[in-house]
């Protein structure tokens, strides 16, 4: 996506999508220059005044004057590694603000009003300074839960034992919000050095799967980046349950697949192309990172990147529809080229395609050396749909 402005507006694009508890939020900000964590601060607290957006989480694609606040976990922050000439950086605040005191806007614009809703019906308490956990009550009396967990900085040194440190400080986090590792639906795992750590983040990741015995995979993510010095990994997890729920408001999941995209733990890495979840009145479909990897497992590469980010995108699109969504649901999207050139290719295939959508774009490497293109997005749609092809 072209940058649209510039730090100091701190202008937002905002999608809101409302629930049965509450409305999530997603703001996007895109700076042609650095921004400072005085801009940071800035946007965060327009995301709360305008919108009534609490924050669970954000993520940084670019240069930053100075790093995020030093005592809120919340901010991941991941710097390109390839040679670039995209200048400046873009910021995505994901939230969720009390429902209206009236009947819920249609459409995806920001809600203008936002009316408080009495503290036994909803929650977000901050159990750590990367961790949030919201308890909600539904107008059927169930409970739902949702954790957001942000390690940027794991403990330890190197790959293997960063991974473990996060994993493990998750597990320690969905104990204490009550919930359980059978309970995460999407993981992000930005590595340093990808072409050569990403064996140890699969052991690690290996070996905290087996521990909690989880046999559905969440839908995840694995992606270069270069970070703060010192940190080899910086991730992400986030994971949703319902309690005392009757069949028509229990959390339904379902793991997706499609003829051009099959789950990877079918011939290595444990985690899933992507999955669709219906909670709190919203059903949606996350789709991990997809680059041209065919349904075996096999790189897809070519001289021309526009072959590649031909399959990468009618795979995405394929996961998408399989969960019943299109492009006009989706909220967030990553993407991740490795050259100018790619680049290019992605921005000529959305415009010949007329797709438009929320994204952040970086140059970083991706899971395979010989891989040049990968994206990611989260679709989101308030009122419930028919079940998707699932596996």
């Amino acid at each position: 996506m072209p940058n649209t402005g510039v730090a100091d507006t701190c202008a937002l694009e905002v999608r809101a999508i409302p629930g049965s508890a509450d409305v999530e939020l997603h703001a996007v900000h895109h700076s042609s220059t650095s921004i400072d964590r005085a801009t940071l601060e800035r946007l965060v607290e327009r995301f709360r005044r305008e919108h009534g957006g609490q924050l669970l989480r954000a993520m940084v694609f670019g240069d930053l004057v100075d790093p995020p606040p030093p005592d809120d976990d919340r901010w991941i922050w991941v710097r390109p590694v390839w040679p670039h000439d995209l200048a400046g950086a873009s910021v995505e605040l994901l939230g969720l603000a009390p429902l209206p005191g009236r009947a819920a806007l249609p459409g995806r614009a920001a809600l203008p009003e936002h009316a408080a809703l009495p503290e036994h019906d909803r929650s977000v308490r901050r159990t750590g300074p990367g961790t949030t956990v919201v308890t909600s009550a539904t107008p059927g009396g169930t409970l739902t839960r949702r954790l957001v967990h942000c390690v940027p900085r794991p403990a330890g040194i190197g790959t293997y034992a960063q991974v473990t440190d996060a994993l493990k400080e998750t597990e320690t986090a969905l104990a204490e919000a009550g919930m359980a590792p059978t309970d995460i639906d999407r993981a992000w795992f930005f590595i340093s050095d990808i072409d050569r750590t990403y064996p140890a983040l699969n052991a690690a990741r290996d070996e905290a799967f087996d521990r909690w015995a989880l046999r559905r995979y969440p839908a995840s993510t694995g992606i270069g980046a270069a970070l703060p010095d010192g940190v080899a990994v910086s991730v992400v997890i986030e994971a949703s349950a319902t309690e005392g729920a009757d069949s028509r408001e229990a959390k339904q999941l379902a793991v997706l697949s499609t003829p051009l995209q099959t789950a990877p733990s079918d011939y290595g890495p444990r985690f899933v192309r992507g999955n669709q979840v219906q909670i709190c009145g919203r059903h949606t479909v996350n789709v991990s990172g997809i680059s041209s990897i065919d349904p075996r497992g096999v790189s897809i590469t070519s001289a021309d990147p526009a072959v590649c980010v031909d399959y990468t995108m009618r795979s995405m699109l394929d996961v998408l529809r399989a969960g019943g969504l299109d492009v006009a649901d989706i909220s967030s999207a990553y993407v991740y080229c490795t050259s100018s050139a790619v680049r290019a290719a992605f921005t000529a295939y959305r415009i010949n395609h007329g797709l438009d959508f929320p994204h952040l774009l970086t140059h970083v490497p991706v899971c395979r050396p010989e891989l040049v293109f990968e994206i990611e997005a989260r679709a989101v749609r308030a009122q419930p749909v028919n079940p998707g092809r699932s596996r």
